[in-house]
């Protein structure tokens, strides 16, 4: 094949590869609506499409041997391929009602999964081998065509991760990755008709090459698997940061592969397959004694930056950079290693088993590994693997090869501090690093350990410091003495404006479990607390102090799964529905302020029933926050907003106007239980709690009228524009700009204005006392002073 008509086909290799990488994101993201976003429903998904491309691979790769154009069966692929994605909308809608129609269940999920997303990746599978077929036998063919396919996948990982999706929604992307696809077949059926090329001499197809295939596949993903929570944790766990931690494993591939072909075409395969095994151990053993350095680093280089390249596009890029140079390095030598072992051990074979290894590293590494050796066991592991099988191959077998992998490992091991995730550097972007990485280090050491736990959803540390405990989940604070306040009010405020009497509350989020303890303070309630991620909940154990021993209380029911997911099936009815979940700009936590979710919410309220749905004011501009009220009014044609402290808000909605009593609110705050808890807050009186109501019922909607985009799980704008926001140090000011507090109560439709209408409760110098001195806790709050003096003069008439 000659040089014009071989960079055709590397054309439509980079199309297709391109496509593939929208699909996948695009797929992640559909099944997170139905399945969840937890660990076990993105082990499915990944399992199914790695099985699939696998399936493909085996099948193009007996196939190209028979076919005398395999060009022509490409192209048709490719175009089935790129009718599939436009089609996949319709599909996954039909596919998603029948799923939820059915009740859901694990079988139900895997044959969701398999009917929607096992089709495309084995077509996927099979293009690679008909089209380096077409160019040439041998693994310089192969590595020729793969390294064009994966550096198109690393464009198409970069195009829907940092643009497609946000700005044409999943529908628009999977349309988008279908014109690649379609894009891909029209070059190739316009390209000349060609048989297949002669066969290179067959080199015998022994086991060990198929072997280290499967392990140079396992060991990749289970790398970027920990790359990933490792960044995440470090740097910021937004979408972004995910997407460049996938985008530099499929660069370095890439890139290693185009070496291979030149390589591959004067060396023995096998010698290259050593070298590259090796190289991608020792490259990881290498890097691991860096990473405790990288906070430091990240947030030294941010600091500089601010000063000559502000722009949240440089940043994006900064951390891509650094991405580059832990997660594409060792992914350089892994994509030299598949075509050299497709040249020793047969392309289909070597294919199916180098994605199948893929899936079974990436599954075992979030499930198996992570939770008994962690991120830095995974990583060290994994490469010792790589670097003693390459030397192995590099004919120094026997015990040299594990003692030699065993002294590289030794600085490696060296444990991780687990109170380098607590720095939260994505936060301290303007504020002055520490001047040397020594003292970076005394300030971590501030923090006493007292808990840490890894999974495959999550990395929970817990330290005391000055303030007294905190917990942080992926590297990002969840729980401190400074959130108590607002805690404990999200539990309270909405079950004392729900109905009275016995009934079941569904707290989303359990966090240090302080929410869930003060929903069980109320007579006759039963809670149901749905986590995402065990270790959360071991680490909620070492706050019994705040909340109650809210763990071992028999009225509360835990359930560890994706809140999203649980909503949508079918279940109980609750009085109350609290949604505590993390800020929006962590990747995948949008997914529970979408139309849907609280739609999802609305179905499982009992007549009367209330949501509370948590949000912050800090790390979001104004444009996001009326994204979240707007979407949030939409459903619930009831909706009020509270102010527990100057950090965050409270949106309370109900499908009919709240119930409100004020005989009946001052009885239920003056219980016992109810009024110790709230006490430690500042806020047993009725009165203060009613003064934390900013926005009537009348105040949302007009706000809410404001033209702008609602966030929903098919567009989900928020997920993108957060993480900018919270880059920016933003903090929303609109709430403050109209807040009805600030204007007369007796024209306003805050409750506190039923409350002094209502006798014979009168405004004392002792209630403006108390209100004032919750203000004095939260200064940051409304002028809560004032309104106390309007209040006590308003009952004065």
């Amino acid at each position: 094949m000659n040089g014009a008509v071989l960079g055709r086909l590397w054309i439509c290799l980079f199309l297709s590869g391109a496509g593939a990488l929208v699909q996948e994101v695009a797929w992640e993201k559909y099944l997170a609506v139905l399945l969840g976003s937890a660990a076990p429903a993105r082990a499915l998904i990944l399992s199914v499409v790695m099985g699939g491309m696998a399936a493909g691979y085996l099948l193009g790769g007996r196939a190209c041997r028979r076919m005398a154009a395999p060009l022509r069966a490409y192209a048709l692929l490719e175009a089935l391929l790129g009718l599939w994605c436009l089609l996949f909308p319709a599909l996954y809608r039909l596919a998603g009602w029948g799923y939820l129609e059915a009740g859901g269940g694990p079988a139900l999920r895997f044959l969701l999964c398999s009917a929607l997303i096992a089709p495309p990746a084995v077509l996927m599978g099979a293009t690679l081998p008909l089209a380096a077929a077409a160019d040439s036998w041998g693994g310089a063919a192969l590595a020729g065509a793969y390294a064009a396919n994966t550096l198109g996948a690393c464009a198409g990982a970069l195009l829907a991760g940092f643009w497609l999706v946000q700005a044409a929604g999943l529908d628009g992307a999977m349309a988008a990755a279908g014109l690649l696809s379609l894009a891909a077949a029209l070059i190739a059926r316009s390209m000349p008709v060609a048989g297949r090329a002669p066969e290179s001499p067959a080199l015998e197809s022994r086991t060990w090459p198929l072997a280290a295939a499967a392990l140079a596949g396992a060991c990749a993903l289970a790398q970027e698997t920990a790359w990933a929570r490792v960044f995440a944790g470090l740097l910021g766990a937004s979408t972004y940061c995910f997407t460049a931690v996938l985008a530099a494993t499929l660069l370095g591939m890439g890139a290693g592969a185009a070496l291979a072909r030149p390589l591959l075409r004067g060396s023995e395969p096998g010698k290259v397959l050593g070298w590259a095994l090796a190289g991608s151990g020792l490259c990881v053993l290498l890097l691991l004694p860096a990473v405790p350095r990288l906070p430091y680093l990240f947030h030294s280089i941010t600091y500089a930056m601010q000063f000559w390249a502000p722009s949240y596009g440089a940043h994006l890029a900064m951390t891509f950079g650094l991405c580059c140079l832990f997660a594409a390095a060792p992914a350089f030598f892994s994509g030299m290693a598949l075509p050299a072992a497709a040249a020793a051990g047969g392309w289909g074979r070597s294919l199916a088993l180098n994605a199948a290894g893929g899936a079974l590293g990436a599954v075992a590494a979030g499930f198996l590994l992570m939770p008994r050796i962690g991120m830095q066991g995974v990583l060290a592991a994994s490469a010792a693997l790589c670097a003693a099988a390459g030397i192995a191959a590099l004919g120094r077998r026997g015990l040299w090869p594990l003692l030699a992998a065993g002294l590289l490992c030794a600085p490696a091991l060296r444990p991780w501090d687990p109170r380098l995730t607590t720095y939260e550097a994505y936060r301290r972007l303007r504020a002055e690093p520490a001047p040397s990485y020594r003292a970076f280090r005394e300030e971590l050491s501030r923090g006493n350990l007292l808990f840490h736990a890894e999974g495959a959803d999550a990395d929970a540390v817990v330290v005391r410091g000055s303030e007294g405990k905190a917990l942080y989940v992926n590297g990002k604070a969840e729980a401190s003495p400074r959130d108590l306040a607002d805690q404990v009010l999200s539990a309270h405020l909405p079950l004392l404006l729900a109905p009275e009497g016995p009934g079941n509350v569904l707290v989303i989020g359990l966090g240090s479990g302080v929410s869930a303890g003060s929903v069980l303070r109320h007579a006759g309630i039963q809670a149901t607390a749905v986590e995402i991620s065990p270790e959360v909940v071991s680490a909620a154990r070492l706050f019994a102090e705040e909340n109650g021993g809210v763990l071992d209380d028999p009225r509360l029911a835990l359930r560890i799964e994706d809140a999203a997911g649980f909503l949508r099936l079918r279940g109980p009815s609750y009085r109350v529905i609290l949604s505590e979940p993390s800020n929006t700009w962590v990747a995948g936590v949008a997914g529970l302020y979408t139309r849907e979710y609280f739609e999802a919410a609305k179905g499982r309220l009992e007549p009367g029933g209330v949501m509370a749905q948590w949000f912050h004011l800090y790390e979001m501009d104004d444009r996001g926050f009326l994204t979240v009220l707007r979407t949030f009014r939409r459903v619930f044609p009831h909706a009020s907003v509270w102010n527990p402290d100057s950090m965050n808000l409270l949106l309370i909605g109900s499908n009919e106007p709240l119930d409100f009593d004020a005989a009946r609110f001052l009885r239920r705050v003056s219980d016992p239980l109810v009024a110790r808890d709230l006490s430690r807050v500042g806020a047993s009186a009725p009165e203060t709690l009613l003064c934390l109501q900013a926005l009537s019922e009348e105040g949302v909607e007009r706000l809410a009228e404001t033209p702008g985009p609602e966030h929903r799980d098919l567009r989900p704008v928020l997920e993108y524009e957060a993480p900018r926001a919270q880059f920016q140090g933003e903090w929303s000011r609109l709430l403050t700009l109209h807040d009805e507090r600030r204007k007369n109560i007796r024209s306003s439709g805050l409750l506190l204005s039923r409350w002094l209408s209502a006798p014979p409760r009168r405004w004392t110098k002792k209630t403006s006392a108390q209100v004032s001195a919750y203000h004095e806790r939260h200064p940051g709050l409304a002028d809560l002073n004032a309104l106390a003096g309007q209040a006590e003069r308003y009952r004065k008439r």
